[in-house]
């Protein structure tokens, strides 16, 4: 009996010193993997990151609160940015439209810290960017270490008397859109980045300036509808200074089959289609009123806030504009696939003389 006592303690004591032999085997394995896990590069992590990212969002972009530590402490040498801005010089009223590429690897950083820190605001209603205005001086281009495009642009207002903003970002596939707002810092502004870097001269690739001094007719109104449904359309009357009518159609078939894409092109070829043809119709008697319309958009505030109150869908989009004595365009209001209508004062005021006028 004791023979079998003292065989089966040796058992026991053989079966715990193997236990103990194997749970140290696996213990030495799991800090071996750890180690190899440390030993991996950083770029390897933050490809193996964006992978995983980008198979869970099917292309859509990462987290923006991971995008500081993702791009701008870590390898970005796989990005580009590129972009437009468009600088208005008081001294001499001239606009110039700069086109570029940002190339080094700081201002790209100082990109990514901007994207990071827009796209971790609270997200607003796309509809709020398109309500406040239709045009835009600048936009940005970024494009990952996988080669997906987004595209960002801003429109700046002022509301209640204070600078404000919304920058709305297209994704991939129009799948990823975000829109943010902010207030007037400089932190937040993409015109103050993009007209600091892409206006630089290493970074400017194009240049084309627009001397707003060099118009000689005297516009007053311009109606305009736009519709991109079933073909580009873009049509509408101007009505200078002494009530004559002009009609004008800058659609698909017509003005060498390119959309114009800002204010600048816009009244160019207005006034080149007001001196070189007759007017359709003429009225003299709306000329005092006329008068008074110029006088309100010269004291209106062009980024007042438009407030957008309903929708449709592929209606086109109808547009008045008054025309400021220095050939800028004050937005007065639009219908259409959206109703918009100004917040400014002299901009309501000059919506009701038109209606007296019979320019709806």
């Amino acid at each position: 009996m004791m023979k079998f006592v003292r065989a089966f303690i040796l058992v026991g004591m053989l079966l715990l010193t193997a236990c103990s032999a194997s749970s140290e085997v696996m213990e030495t394995e799991a800090v071996s993997e750890g180690s190899l896990t440390e030993g991996i590069t950083e770029t390897e992590q933050l490809t193996e990151s964006v992978a995983e990212t980008e198979t869970a969002s099917e292309t859509e972009w990462v987290n923006p609160a991971l995008l500081p530590v993702k791009l701008s402490e870590r390898d970005i040498s796989g990005y580009s940015v590129s972009g437009s801005v468009i600088v208005y010089d008081e001294e001499t009223d001239t606009r110039t439209m700069y086109v570029g590429e940002i190339t080094d690897k700081e201002e790209i950083a100082e990109v990514a810290e901007f994207i990071a820190l827009t796209e971790a605001l609270p997200e607003t209603d796309t509809r709020e960017f398109y309500g406040v205005n239709i045009g835009c001086d600048v936009s940005l281009t970024l494009t990952d270490v996988l080669g997906n495009r987004y595209a960002y642009n801003e429109v700046r207002f002022t509301e209640n008397g204070s600078e404000a903003s919304y920058l709305l970002r297209h994704g991939v596939y129009g799948k990823d859109t975000v829109c943010v707002r902010s207030e007037g810092e400089e932190e937040y502004s993409l015109y103050a980045l993009m007209e600091r870097l892409i206006a630089k001269e290493e970074n400017v690739s194009e240049r084309e300036e627009y001397d707003v001094q060099s118009y000689s007719t005297d516009i007053a109104l311009i109606t305009e509808y736009r519709n991109w449904a079933w073909g580009y359309q873009h049509s509408g009357n101007v009505i200078d200074m002494s009530g004559n009518v002009y009609s004008y159609d800058f659609g698909a078939e017509n003005y060498n089959g390119e959309e114009i894409d800002s204010d600048e092109e816009f009244i160019s070829a207005l006034m080149e289609i007001c001196s070189e043809g007759e007017p359709d119709a003429s009225d003299s008697s709306i000329t005092d009123t006329l008068k008074k319309i110029r006088e309100l958009a010269d004291g209106a505030d062009r980024k007042a806030k438009m407030i957008s109150e309903s929708y449709a869908c592929d209606a086109g989009q109808h547009t008045i504009y008054a025309v400021t004595s220095d050939y800028k365009l004050v937005t007065i209001c639009s219908d259409g696939d959206s109703i918009i209508t100004s917040t400014d004062e002299n901009a309501l005021e000059i919506q009701r003389l038109c209606g007296e006028i019979g320019i709806h």
